[in-house]
């Protein structure tokens, strides 16, 4: 067993999942291909059953389901990403949980040798970063001609923000309005009230 350490949080909406994934940090942690058993210090044990989904060149990635029935990504890194965190962190592993949807949460974790304890600045990215890439996502998928991404990527925009002003502090964000208001028709009513307000 190893020791979890959080080293990256990506929380877009806080929720029950990312409450009880953020409980596993500092504990002993055990991962195979079927399950990740979480030793807490109080002596209580949480079980996941896990269920193997894809692997790429840079991770393997499985399913699992909380308590509450509500599923899980967890993503293991491996070859040159795994390497590049042993030698920034000195771990022996790693691990992320994560939301199926991507506008969840995405929490990341070091795994520790148990004597280990090393001291970490957890980089927090939240709704500004993920914003900046729909943002960008949005003005290339336009300018290439995919629609129908254009459109996925403004609607989880206008998802997440409440005030479409909001859009005018990061870049490209003025054009997107602008783009986003001569495909107004693409749209639900609700999303065209929040479009339509003054920018």
């Amino acid at each position: 067993m190893f020791k979890a350490k959080i080293f990256q949080t990506n929380v877009l909406r806080l929720s029950n999942e990312v409450h009880i994934v953020k409980e596993i940090e500092g504990q002993l942690v055990e991962i195979n291909p079927k399950e990740l058993k979480v030793s807490f210090q109080n002596g209580e044990n949480s079980i996941y059953d896990l269920e193997f989904l894809e692997k790429d060149f840079n991770t393997e990635t499985y399913i699992g389901k909380f308590e509450n029935d509500i599923k899980f990504r967890l993503i293991r890194p491996n070859d040159f990403a795994l390497e590049n965190l042993k030698k920034e962190y000195e771990c022996v592993s790693a691990f992320s949980i994560a939301s199926i949807n991507p506008d969840g949460y995405a929490i990341h974790f070091l795994m520790l040798n148990i004597n280990n304890d090393i001291g970490i600045d957890v980089v927090e990215k939240g709704d500004n970063e993920q914003l900046k890439r729909l943002i960008s996502g949005s003005i290339m998928a336009i300018q290439v001609g995919l629609h129908q991404n254009f459109i996925d990527y403004t609607k989880r925009i206008l998802n997440m923000i409440f005030d479409i002003n909001y859009l005018l502090e990061f870049e490209n964000g003025g054009n997107l309005i602008q783009i986003m208001r001569q495909n107004i028709n693409l749209y639900s009513s609700d999303e065209k009230r929040k479009i339509m307000r003054s920018a």
